[in-house]
């Protein structure tokens, strides 16, 4: 289950945003915590699959993927690298668990990259933006403050309810259980890939079996 848009769960209390929102809820502050740290496990086993995949040629893509800050693009990277290098059946395994984790890497950025707030009117929640929303809804306070100081009325604006997103402990619950799932899944990805591996058969049908693949 996704995150609510607030819209469609309060109309009319009000919300502020500003950098204290994490450490005033701070039993979500700790799950948030553990999402992004989830992410990073989740980059080091996909370094893993890199060194797995090339060997010993690995250490100058594995330094590029280190140096890429975008996660779209370290994934565009390993799909490529395994592009190269698995048959048929790893790949279709790769691509299926490459997918789980380019939805993993869309919540932890939004989990780390946007604007938290609050509502008196959810204190189990914490609220969500993003920064070119804030910036749009701040451009047009000043403009409306400006045109009340010269005495032209303008009806009162209000936060893009619709692009605020409400999260509680079980949004982050479940993006923590996601990524948990998906630390397991590359684990068992690389023992597949490691060079030698003495059960591809067994490895291969075991993946499938996880990631429903048919």
């Amino acid at each position: 289950m996704s995150p609510m848009p607030l819209s469609q769960i309060d109309e009319s209390s009000p919300v502020l945003f500003h950098p204290k929102a994490i450490s005033d809820r701070p039993e979500l502050a700790i799950l948030i915590a553990r999402a992004i740290a989830g992410w990073a496990e989740i980059e080091a086993r996909m370094a893993e699959s890199i060194v797995n995949m090339l060997g010993a040629n690995a250490e100058p893509t594995l330094a590029m993927f280190s140096a890429i800050n975008s996660a779209s693009a370290q994934l565009d990277a390993i799909k490529a690298v395994a592009s190269s290098v698995l048959d048929v059946r790893k790949k279709r395994i790769f691509d299926s668990v490459m997918a789980r984790a380019k939805i993993s890497s869309r919540n932890r950025n939004h989990l780390a990259h946007r604007v938290w707030g609050l509502s008196e009117s959810l204190p189990d929640a914490i609220l969500l933006i993003d920064n070119k929303y804030l910036a749009a809804f701040e451009l047009k306070s000043k403009i409306h403050f400006e045109e009340f100081v010269r005495g032209i009325y303008a009806p009162h604006i209000d936060y893009p309810r619709e692009k605020i997103f409400v999260y509680k402990e079980r949004d982050l619950i479940e993006i923590i259980s996601e990524m948990d799932s998906l630390s397991r899944l590359f684990y068992h990805m690389n023992a597949l890939i490691y060079p030698g591996c003495p059960w591809p058969d067994e490895m291969s049908s075991l993946l499938e079996g996880e990631i429903n693949l048919r």
